[in-house]
């Protein structure tokens, strides 16, 4: 959910939170955006490392991690070196990264893990409900700017889409079972959410 956040509203987040505007405005969100689909990457390399070390392969996540942060660095480098992107390379380097090291995860589980998971279902049951959250997001936003226009206060462009956006994530996660009611029973007042989201 997070990720489409951050990818859909950037620009405005970066706006809202460090007063930027104009070109650094756009350059803030671009970057932004960039460093949501990290955070997409990121839970898969989580999961994925999860996976390797419930099943005695402790070493191989760490392995991957050292290949790929050494691959990471020298994109970086050669990245954040060319005018033509500047610091626009770090956030790169960095989804090259973590793409790399859950590639590596996965490849690793298909090799030595005998009892494999599901992994496509398992990252697919969370997936559907976010792209729509982040459909709802991104029409929310867009007919808030064609109706108020582009002067229009970034709490109003933040806060109107992530209201949305929290309301359709909400009800997809119960329709398309990616929440369950042992998983509600794990939280503070658990049995309360689960009535409350009719599980």
């Amino acid at each position: 959910m997070v990720v489409f956040a951050l990818a859909v509203l950037a620009k405005p987040v970066m706006s809202l939170l460090g007063g930027y505007s104009g070109e650094k405005a756009v350059l803030a969100g671009q970057l932004m955006a960039l460093l949501g689909i990290c955070v997409f990457l990121y839970a898969v390399v989580q999961f994925t490392n999860a996976v390797l070390q419930a099943n005695g392969f402790a070493n191989l996540p760490v392995v991957n991690m050292l290949i790929c942060g050494t691959m990471k660095l020298l994109v970086v480098f050669i990245l954040v070196g060319n005018p033509a992107l500047g610091i626009a390379g770090a956030p790169i380097g960095a989804l090259i990264g973590y793409f790399c090291i859950g590639a590596l995860n996965i490849f690793s589980i298909r090799r030595v893990v005998k009892e494999k998971p599901a992994l496509v279902m398992n990252l697919l049951r969370p997936l559907i409900p976010a792209l729509l959250m982040g459909g709802a997001v991104f029409g929310t936003y867009e007919a808030l700017l064609w109706l108020l226009g582009e002067g229009t206060s970034n709490i109003i462009l933040c806060g109107g889409p992530i209201a949305v956006g929290v309301v359709i994530y909400a009800l997809s996660v119960v329709v398309f079972k990616t929440i369950t009611r042992e998983d509600c029973l794990l939280l503070p007042k658990g049995e309360k959410i689960a009535k409350l989201m009719g599980l």
